[in-house]
């Protein structure tokens, strides 16, 4: 049935190939492609090509090339394989051969005989977005590509230039992992982060550095309310944004799913009780930012938080509402 729940097939993740021996194996297009995907890397490329086509022989830089197809000999030290032979019969045997070796296998246009699916890659430096169909809908993977290389800045490797500058100072000076991503949120969509976009990355790490000051005093915690609406894409972004990096998600029961699985993985959730009101109070003294979604009213929540001295914000949930209210304009 359309747009029922299944378990996938492949895990999405990123793997070192850094000193590693990946193996292409082909003679047209196809392994053309996966070799200008690999040249980038840090792997050790070898082609298997017994006739490359004219495009293929005269891709040289960077890759090791074998005249034959593969033999046990050859998988010995390959981490990873991709097969475009394009004939299916050579391909499994191929497949066949490398898996009994433990070597992962893609096989181009053949999701049944492959260990592992090619994403759809969006390519900013040290920040890379992939999209993955399970292997089976790869046109639409490239559709959703496009989609997101057009939000994406072309300068956003420069956040990551920036990041790599000063990461060290900030793990030696941040304990903690909650301290380092509230910093890193505020470096990226403040005054340094628009720095380093622009391209001066000087003047970039040196307001980062200033932001970091600042970060290694204790920060006092918050309380965002945001009532929550019946579907997730009735969230507005800012709402998005903070469910992506709060430390605590107090929630009503009920609530979309869609809705609760935008927020961090290693967000802790607590459902709400009786007493949601002092959970509140208390993760917001422990210095943590709360995001509190709820079906219905909050107000005797929020008389509680006043009370209690924490601050607080009330987040509307559709752009058409009116602006939020906040017991201080700091977010």
């Amino acid at each position: 049935m359309l747009g029922m729940t299944r378990k996938r097939r492949y895990l999405p993740i990123t793997f070192s190939v850094a000193g590693k021996g990946v193996g292409v194996v082909g003679n047209g297009t196809a392994a053309l492609a996966k070799l200008g995907l690999l040249t980038g890397t840090e792997a050790r490329v070898t082609l298997y090509s017994p006739k490359p086509g004219f495009d293929l022989a005269a891709a040289t830089s960077g890759i090791d090339r074998v005249g034959r197809y593969p033999d046990a000999r050859d998988l010995a030290e390959t981490a990873l394989l991709f097969l475009a032979t394009e004939n299916e019969a050579e391909d499994e045997r191929l497949a066949g051969l490398a898996r009994v070796l433990g070597v992962a296998v893609n096989v181009v246009d053949r999701p049944h005989l492959s260990d592992f699916a090619m994403p759809a890659i969006v390519d900013r430096g040290a920040i890379t977005v992939a999209i993955a169909s399970d292997g089976s809908a790869p046109v639409l993977a490239q559709r959703v590509r496009a989609l997101i290389d057009a939000l994406l800045p072309a300068t956003l490797a420069n956040l990551g230039d920036l990041a790599r500058a000063i990461r060290s100072t900030v793990l030696e000076r941040l304990p903690g992992s909650v301290a380092r991503r509230r910093f890193w949120w505020r470096v990226f969509d403040g005054t340094a982060g628009a720095a380093a976009l622009s391209g001066d990355l000087d003047r970039a790490s040196a307001l980062a550095l200033r932001d970091l000051d600042a970060a290694t005093e204790r920060p006092p915690g918050k309380v965002f309310v945001i009532t929550a609406p019946e579907a997730a894409d009735l969230l507005t972004l800012r709402a998005q944004r903070l469910m992506l990096c709060t430390d605590a998600i107090v929630h009503d029961r009920g609530l979309s799913a869609g809705i609760l699985a935008i927020a961090r993985r290693d967000a802790r959730r607590f459902p709400a009780g009786d007493s949601v009101g002092t959970l509140l109070i208390r993760l917001a003294r422990s210095g943590q930012h709360v995001v509190r979604l709820a079906a219905g009213s909050t107000a005797g929540e929020v008389e509680a938080l006043h009370l209690a001295g924490i601050d607080y914000e009330i987040v509307p949930h559709v752009a058409a509402e009116p602006l939020a209210t906040s017991s201080s304009l700091a977010a």
